[in-house]
């Protein structure tokens, strides 16, 4: 029977509310001109960027939990003009943790919170339980049940579940631990991956996108929190023990949690199975796990035997290619899904002119009929720009002598896709190449993670994964030595309003590598950086686009390099510039912790704005101002001036939101700009808060 203990949560913070994008025209058409690290064409990469300050991690606020390895990560360096030094293999390394201690420091690092569906996560329960730390123990099942010794029960991906869980919790939590998906069966040999894959993700992605949404502080004020996503054998540590490629979603999610939310750090732990050791190996499992989530987060861990792992990047240098060596032969039949996007239209355009291939190009929108192409772009129909900038694309390949087969399918419907290979087939004789690049690049689909629906994130899973499965079952034995994925090191670094997409990718290379050890084609999976197609989309953003993303020639080099090395390395990093500092600046780093350097920014002139100059008025209008004009570079800032048409970005407003904390012992959380992007409107909501408080 349900029994209801008082809520006592004080500390719960408030759920952000949707961000009204009518204030703020950048964010209609590029996703709060987003940081990322995409692959795709036209985002930012502040993981590379030389033009933003250094940050530091911090330990405030979170118990015994240490900050990040390193105390003040160093400002990421330039982009490296050599291109062999850009691949990466992924790897991983022995990383023993410390466990002396280990009882106290789990202890100050609580309350803490577990959910567990298996063996191992009641092994969790029990290990904290020994050390004396507070913890509650919440449990999938078929109902929402409050239970008399404190614990809880709940439908995992059933969104009301978890927001009940949370309204009746006694205390805060200031140490999460997702375990939901370590009781996922493996996929059968002869079941559907991509129906199991969809069905995994309510207990993995979408249950942790849950917990996510209960833990955004719309204040800037909750403590810290430490959030440790488990999987299990959802990496490849050594050999072929990736059984669970569909919960490389959850461990993708990490970077990008902690990056759109302050208050949280996130971190990434796989687990083994728990063997033949019965309750020893179950203890000595535990053990390690709590040890690897109160250390110092230094990346993702792999606990297997007992012992850690952690991941890292070896550098994998491919030298220029000789003739031979090149990937693409003349005549060469390429199918390129997505090949009607920015990137697909650039490989397009290179492998016609350079090898002749003829070019069997998709993308999802209808295309009318050939013989209709000239009156539709005589007159193109309301909403038919994109269709028509196809055509167009289509008709200036064959101009340069192209043999293109542009055809309209969903890259995740089989039936389509089905059909797709046979008209090749059907014209060309065979395919000798494929290119997966489909991939969702609308604005619409990209939002911080706790504000993204399932559509949404649907939206990314299908064009990447389901997309793959598609492609596995409809190429048959064509090109079975040259296939090529167009991911994203999104995967590896996250990124601001990224999560599903870097999920998706993450996904998508977990199930490349398991394609690759069961022999079903010689894939190879890259996670590309930022390619610049259109300098006009990239002007604006940080240095790091400017200077880190690749060129169009830049990329198609990479490309070929990465498709030659298929048959010794089956998952490619692409990284312009330092892969190490990177990741310490923008994974384990805390990006939210601004540094105490000396303000030596230069200041421009305030640009011509809609809006005539309004002098800040003292007191909170003028501090905001100043603080407005050291991290923009720009003055006079005017009380009624847009953060976001003064050139504002999702780097700068974390950058603006900590300075606002540290100079007025004010919490605003990144999300607030969208509300308030003037600093009238800021100063208005701050004071309003102090009155409140006070």
């Amino acid at each position: 029977m349900r029994t209801r203990r008082p809520r006592r949560c004080r500390s719960r913070p408030r759920r952000a509310p949707t961000p009204p994008r009518a204030c703020c025209p950048r964010w209609r058409g590029s996703g709060w001109r987003a940081a990322s690290w995409t692959g795709r064409s036209c985002t930012a990469a502040p993981g590379s960027a030389s033009s933003c300050r250094p940050t530091r991690s911090s330990g405030a606020g979170s118990g015994s939990i240490p900050p990040a390895g390193s105390a003040r990560p160093q400002a990421v360096e330039g982009k490296n003009f050599d291109r062999s030094q850009w691949t990466h293999l992924p790897s991983w390394r022995q990383h023993p943790v410390p466990v002396a201690s280990l009882d106290e420091r789990l202890r100050e690092a609580g309350p803490w919170l577990v959910l567990t569906a298996d063996e191992r996560g009641e092994a969790l329960v029990g290990r904290l339980e020994r050390a004396g730390a507070e913890v509650t123990a919440v449990r999938d099942g078929d109902r929402f049940e409050q239970h008399d010794d404190g614990s809880f029960t709940i439908r995992s991906g059933r969104p009301g579940d978890m927001s009940e869980l949370f309204y009746s919790l006694v205390v805060s939590p200031r140490a999460i631990v997702h375990g939901f998906s370590l009781a996922s069966a493996e996929a059968g040999p002869d079941g559907d991956p991509a129906a199991h894959f969809s069905a995994e993700q309510n207990r993995g992605f979408h249950s942790a996108l849950e917990l996510a949404r209960e833990l955004v502080d719309n204040t800037g004020s909750a403590p810290r929190a430490e959030l440790v996503l488990l999987t299990s054998l959802a990496v490849n540590v050594a050999g072929a023990e990736l059984r669970h490629p569909e919960h490389a979603t959850l461990a993708a999610l990490a970077p990008s949690l902690q990056q759109e939310n302050p208050r949280l750090r996130c971190r990434h732990v796989d687990l083994d199975t728990a063997g033949a050791g019965g309750a020893p190996g179950l203890e000595a499992l535990a053990e390690a796990v709590l040890a690897a989530s109160v250390c110092a987060h230094e990346g993702p861990v792999a606990v297997r035997a007992g012992e850690t792992w952690l991941r890292h990047y070896e550098p994998y240098p491919i030298a220029d290619l000789e003739p031979e060596e090149r990937p693409f032969r003349d005549g060469d039949t390429v199918l390129i899904t997505g090949g009607l996007g920015d990137v697909g239209l650039v490989l397009a355009r290179h492998l016609a002119g350079a090898y002749g291939c003829r070019l069997v190009l998709t993308g999802r929108s209808a295309l009318p009929p050939r013989q209709e192409w000239d009156a539709y772009l005589a007159d193109v129909p309301p909403g038919g720009e994109r269709t028509a900038r196809h055509i167009r694309n289509v008709r200036d390949l064959e101009e340069r002598g192209a043999t293109v087969l542009a055809l309209s399918a969903d890259v995740a419907d089989e039936e389509k896709m089905g059909a797709v290979v046979a008209e090749a087939v059907a014209r060309f004789g065979g395919i000798d190449v494929v290119v997966h690049g489909a991939g969702v690049q609308d604005g619409a689909y990209f939002n911080f993670a706790h504000l993204m629906d399932r559509q949404q994130c649907d939206a990314h899973m299908a064009a990447k994964v389901g997309g793959f499965h598609v492609l596995q079952k409809v190429l048959g034995d064509h090109c079975p030595d040259r296939r090529i994925t167009l991911s994203s090191v999104a995967a590896v670094l996250g990124g601001m309003t990224l999560g599903p997409y870097a999920a998706a990718n993450a996904a998508l290379d977990a199930y490349v590598r398991v394609a690759r050890t069961r022999g079903a084609g010689r894939w190879v999976t890259v996670d590309w950086d930022t390619w610049n197609i259109d300098p006009d989309r990239v002007a604006g953003h940080s240095g790091a686009v400017v200077d880190f993303a690749m060129t169009p020639a830049e990329g198609v080099d990479v490309l070929e390099r990465a498709l030659s090395a298929a048959d010794r390395a089956g998952h490619l990093v692409i990284s312009t510039g330092s892969l190490d500092a990177r990741i310490a600046q923008w994974v384990t780093g805390d990006i939210h912790e601004a540094g105490d350097d000396d303000d030596d920014r230069e200041r421009h002139p305030r640009p011509e704005l809609n809006n005539a100059y309004v002098e800040p008025s003292e007191g909170t209008e003028a501090t905001l101002a100043a603080i407005w004009s050291r991290v923009l570079g720009i003055e006079p800032i005017g009380a009624l001036d847009n953060f976001f048409e003064l050139g504002g970005h999702s780097l700068l407003a974390i950058e603006l939101t900590t300075r606002i904390r540290k100079s007025l012992s004010a919490s605003v959380p990144v999300t607030g700009l969208l509300e308030c992007p003037t600093v009238r409107q800021l100063a208005e909501l701050l004071d309003v808060r102090d009155d409140e408080e006070g």
